[in-house]
């Protein structure tokens, strides 16, 4: 048995000090290239977005833009900040990061240019310095990054597409796999050697497979898919490939299995691409999982973060960081123990190249071609160090401390010093004392400044460790990192000069746990030997800076809680038939108004079904009164300012005007009020302007964009431009541009008083499959619906001033073949999408600034909707919150969805919800009037009733103290005490027995002299004198006998 256990920082209840440790605003997108899309060093983690992008930097998130898609990264194992790429365009890459308050490079370092086409892969050698394995379509090349203008060596080409490289920890052997199941073992330590020595055929299938070196063994494990497309793990001996050692099947899925293996716990990590699930077997004997992590987002890639960064005083033996679409989320192994368990950290590698990639390839090698010097784990981390430190002494391990969250350095302890002899007399403190509480935050500068001398005398400061250090709970260490010095350390024998005067400290006096103390220098002391690193004469003080606030988790927006609830039954529309599933893709499906909604039917002629949404319910089965346009509906639409007519356009290339009586329809209409002709081929959609009266747009087959006159039924103008089908249109908020997404992959805005061209264009979606366009944030930006080149539907966000310079932002949903149709409020900044046969309806904040779409919650049905039409904002309930009421069309009904924004005070108008809304129900001028050149604005409305009162102006509320204070629980009284004082108290509810007597001690009672004694029975009994009388004699019992 073994004791790992996993520990998921996403758990459903978390506090907040581990979501700092997540990177948020992270665009991962969908990839199709072979990495795992996401690496990490020590102290930097990469990983490529969506738009071509490099970003590296934890806290600052740099960035580096590239030619094409990223398909593969790799750290080198030598150098932090030297990162390797691979590109679709056929180069390699090499990037030096610099720190984030110096200046970035413009471009690579080095780059290097296979010509082998895509290159899928790339990795670094484990031993040798500037040694990479390029993997391209079917071959792998080593190349020497000192040496760019040809590689050292071209691999043996592969029967298929080549999937993984990996090399042995000893760097003689590297294995690969391809797409035809084959694995190879290649000798790369000669010139003369670079061959397959082993092949074998793996899993049945042409699905993505990985291959991994087991430790630094002869093992190697492949994971892929088999015939009946399940995820298998299998373990190789590589040198006898006939068959395989064994197998784990781990269930059915299209997720690619993307193995890590940490050689020093043995513990191997299996993670699938897209699935949502970690599994963390051991690869000794293929034991059964130790844990099974289940993840809330899809994983787009893990990477392992190196063993030098692991926090080991809380027996952390393990960290994978997992790439979602919108975080990177880091998932922490711990073994439970309540103290640091040295068994559980062997030595590990270290930093120095054991040579260069010239020697190796010269077949260069110690007696036993020694891998890089192993390290002691540091007992804390920090996140930097010099590229390549030589060890300072064999009787003191060197200790590289390192941290990969955002929290900053921690400083690197003393190995294990005895405590101090009782014997000896305690030393006077020092002149500088330097402390840090508990209370700081495990944020301070990464090291000292850079002109330290390396060794200068003064008072040591040291760090004596406990002989039981305690778990988790933040180390002093996290505090404060200091770097090492790159000469090795003095004799014990040399004792240090005397100590400067006196140095002011600028930290609060130590408390009494392990701190740091001293003047001016850092030591790290044993039992053997000792290293000190002090500040130069001329500093009189060590003023350390106040560390910065914790990174906050990213901008989030106040409807990001939206709720949508559909109403109740009795608003509801049932019992409806014959509705029209097949209207063209440009089409809404259906359209309403405040008053009535219109729904195209599935009958011949064009039927347009009219409801009035004051008369809800079921609906008759037959004889229900229509509109018949006598071809099929292309598109229609209720005019904004006159709620009885409908412009419906028809296949024909006609728009006909109807005009639908008060109260609704009560016979079947056959004739329109107007027929517009004007298009030559078949109309896709019809908007109505939204300031000018009686103004219409058409977009139709023969790549035009015409205007209508409503009120002369004339056609007033034409705008060309397009060179293939128009998939949307829309007016700008004040109705003087006209923006148009094509099929021909461009965005196009129109000023059609000034021009029949447009007057900007720019690059739309890639996808041919459908597009819609609004204007958001009031004009400033066009968003875009559509679809990238990999079918995925994507929100995209121009800028109106630079159309011509793309989208400035994006916002991948998912993968389905309807376009997502928006609604935006422009009171709240918030659109509403959903597809024609989508169950869940997206919504998202969209914001002038980065990131530009905050994601909200999103509204899901039980059954698929045709459509969802939304009313006018006066239509919302302002008491319940209401920010958007909308009618959403199933095969059957029409129900009225509501969306709310959850508040505690409801009582009051939610002012910062309700901003003064435009009356775009009215018309500010006619189509004559804007023709002519003039301008209008709608008049804005408050939506605040008269009898509440905004919640800025509320009274503050006051708050109520979750626990009581300690005083009532200091002066809370005793049992005995409350036994006492219940006593009391029931005596007080009583009375005096003395004061209020009891009525029958009133009564007055028989002369004693009237008693007689029975001498027989013992029994005093009462005589009376009268005779008639008989006297009864009871024992033990008084009777009084009256007349």
């Amino acid at each position: 048995s073994n004791g790992f256990l996993v520990k998921y920082s996403n758990n459903s209840v978390r506090p907040f000090s581990i979501i700092l440790g997540w990177i948020s605003n992270v665009r991962a997108g969908s990839f199709t290239s072979q990495g795992n899309h996401i690496k990490s060093s020590t102290r930097l983690v990469a990983f490529n977005t969506d738009q071509a992008d490099l970003i590296t930097d934890l806290s600052s998130s740099l960035s580096f833009s590239l030619s094409d898609l990223i398909t593969d990264l790799d750290f080198s194992p030598f150098d932090d900040n030297l990162l390797a790429t691979c590109s679709a365009d056929e180069t390699v890459k090499l990037w030096r990061v610099c720190e984030p308050e110096q200046e970035q490079p413009g471009g690579a370092e080095v780059t290097l240019c296979p010509g082998e086409g895509r290159l899928e892969l790339v990795a670094f050698h484990p031993t040798s310095s500037g040694l990479l394995a390029v993997g391209s379509t079917k071959t792998a090349q080593l190349w020497d990054t000192r040496r760019q203008q040809s590689p050292l060596a071209a691999l043996e080409p592969h029967g298929d597409q080549l999937q993984s490289l990996s090399w042995k920890q000893d760097g003689s052997l590297l294995a690969s796999s391809c797409k035809v199941s084959q694995s190879y073992n290649i000798q790369s330590n000669s010139v003369s050697s670079c061959v397959s020595l082993q092949s074998a055929q793996g899993l049945q299938s042409n699905k993505d497979s990985r291959i991994l070196w087991v430790k630094d063994s002869d093992h190697i494990l492949t994971t892929g898919f088999d015939q009946m497309r399940g995820r298998e793990v299998r373990l190789w001996d590589s040198r006898k490939m006939g068959s395989s050692l064994g197998s784990a099947n781990l269930g059915t899925s299209n997720g690619t299995l993307m193995p890590l293996f940490d050689p020093d716990s043995g513990l191997l990590t299996v993670s699938g691409m897209v699935r949502c699930s970690l599994l963390s077997p051991l690869t000794d004997s293929m034991k059964a999982a130790v844990s099974h992590c289940l993840t809330e987002a899809p994983t787009r890639g893990v990477a392992m973060v190196p063993k030098l960064a692991l926090d080991v005083l809380s027996c952390e033996v393990m960290r994978v960081l997992q790439l979602t679409d919108s975080f990177i989320v880091p998932i922490n192994y711990h073994v439970p123990r309540k103290e640091f368990h040295a068994d559980l950290y062997p030595d590990t590698l270290g930093r120095t190249a054991a040579m260069s990639a010239a020697e190796w390839w010269k077949g260069l090698k110690s007696p036993c071609s020694p891998p890089p010097p192993s390290l002691s784990l540091p007992l804390s981390p920090s996140p930097s160090l010099p590229p390549s430190p030589p060890p300072p002494s064999p009787s003191l391990p060197l200790l590289l401390p390192f941290s990969l969250s955002p929290s900053l350095p921690l400083l690197p302890l003393s190995p294990s010093p005895p405590p101090p002899s009782p014997s000896l007399p305690p030393s006077p403190p020092p002149s500088l004392s330097l402390s840090l509480p508990p209370s700081l935050p495990p944020s301070l500068p990464p090291s000292l400044p850079p002109s330290l001398p390396p060794s200068l005398s003064s008072s040591s400061l040291s760090l004596p460790l406990p002989p039981s250090p305690p778990p988790p709970s933040p180390s002093l260490s996290s505090y404060l990192s200091l770097p090492l010095p790159p000469s090795p350390p003095p004799p014990p024998s040399l004792s240090p000069p005397p100590p400067p005067p006196s140095l002011s400290p600028s930290l609060p006096p130590p408390p009494p746990s392990p701190s740091l103390s001293s003047s001016s220098s850092l030591s790290l002391s044993s039992s053997s030997s000792s290293l000190s690193l002090s500040l130069p004469p001329s500093s009189s003080s060590l003023s350390l800076p106040l560390p910065p606030s914790p990174p906050s988790p990213g901008p989030s927006s106040k409807f990001r809680h939206l709720q949508g609830a559909v109403l109740h039954r009795d608003t509801h529309f049932t019992n409806l038939k014959g509705l029209n599933l097949t209207t063209p893709g440009e089409c809404d499906g259906f359209c309403t108004n405040r008053h009535r909604v219109a729904v195209p039917l599935a009958t011949a002629g064009g039927q347009i079904a009219i409801f009035e949404l004051s008369q809800a319910g079921k609906l008759a089965d037959t004889g229900l009164p229509t509109i018949q346009n006598s071809v099929n509906v292309a598109d229609f639409s209720w005019d904004p300012f006159n709620s009885h007519r409908l412009v419906v356009a028809g296949d024909d290339a006609k728009i006909r005007v109807w005009q639908v009586p008060e109260g609704g329809l009560t016979e079947t209409l056959t004739e329109p009020e107007t027929i517009l002709q004007g298009h030559t081929e078949k109309i896709y959609s019809v908007k109505f302007h939204p300031l000018a009266s009686g103004l219409l747009a058409s977009s139709s087959y023969d790549q035009t964009v015409r205007l209508w006159n409503l009120e002369s039924g004339d056609e007033v103008k034409a705008l060309r431009g397009h060179q293939d089908q128009i998939f949307g249109m829309a007016w700008s908020p004040d109705g003087k541009l006209l923006a148009t997404v094509c099929k021909d992959g461009k965005l196009r805005i129109y000023d059609p008083r000034k021009s029949a061209e447009p007057v900007q264009e720019g690059a739309g979606p890639e996808g041919h499959r459908g597009a819609r366009v609004v204007w958001v944030c009031d004009g400033k930006y066009l968003m875009v619906s559509g679809f990238d080149s990999r079918s995925e539907r994507t929100l995209y966000l121009h800028s109106v001033e630079s159309l011509s310079s793309g989208a400035i932002a994006s916002a991948p949903t998912d993968v389905s073949p309807s376009t997502l149709i928006p609604f935006y409020d422009p009171d709240t900044s918030v659109v509403i999408l959903t597809g024609k046969g989508d169950t869940r309806v997206y919504i998202f904040e969209i914001v002038p600034e980065a990131p530009y779409f905050l994601e909200c919650a999103s509204f899901n049905s039980s059954e698929p909707h045709k459509g969802l039409a939304f009313l006018p904002k006066t239509e919302c309930v302002v008491q319940e919150v209401e920010v958007a009421r909308g009618l959403r069309l199933s095969k059957t009904s029409i129900e009225p969805v509501a969306f709310r924004v959850p508040r505690v005070r409801k009582e009051f108008f939610q002012d910062d919800v309700y901003p003064d809304t435009a009356v775009w129900w009215e018309s500010s001028l006619t189509a004559s009037a804007w023709l002519a050149g003039s301008d209008g604005k709608h008049q804005s409305i408050s939506l605040k009733p008269k009898d509440m009162t905004p919640v800025s102006e509320a009274p503050k509320e006051v708050q109520v103290r979750k626990y009581l204070p300690s005083s009532h629980y200091l002066e809370e009284k005793t049992d005995e005490q409350k036994k006492d004082e219940l006593l009391s108290a029931m005596i007080g509810k009583l009375g005096n027995m003395e004061d209020n007597p009891l009525p029958q001690e009133s009564f007055q009672g028989v002369e004693d002299d009237e008693w007689v004694s029975d001498t027989h029975t013992n029994t005093n009994v009462h005589t009376h004198t009268n005779t008639n009388v008989h006297t009864h004699i009871y024992p033990c019992s008084c009777v009084f006998q009256g007349d």
